[in-house]
């Protein structure tokens, strides 16, 4: 991310990995990027797909560190804000 995080800002991590098996055969075929790929390895794992987590973090003034659950977050910021009907 190119840009500095001030508290109130709210970004989002998605890690993910993904086995393509059209791209596994023609990559391992080719031989292209075996310095970085362990095309056996990878091969136990053509039918897994492939997993994504998504967390949202949210900046906050009173520590540098994010928080993960936003909605959580967010819900008891408006439970203790004074504004119908969360308060």
């Amino acid at each position: 991310m190119g840009k500095e995080l001030h508290p109130g800002y709210v970004v989002t991590v998605e890690p993910g990995i993904y086995f393509n098996k059209e791209l596994i055969d023609r990559y391992s075929a080719s031989g292209l990027f075996s310095d970085f790929i362990n095309y056996p390895a990878v091969e136990k794992f053509r039918n897994f797909g492939g997993v994504r987590i998504e967390d949202d973090f949210v900046i906050e003034e009173e520590e540098p560190a994010c928080w993960v659950n936003i909605w959580q977050i967010l819900f008891q910021k408006l439970k203790t804000s004074g504004i119908p009907p969360f308060n």
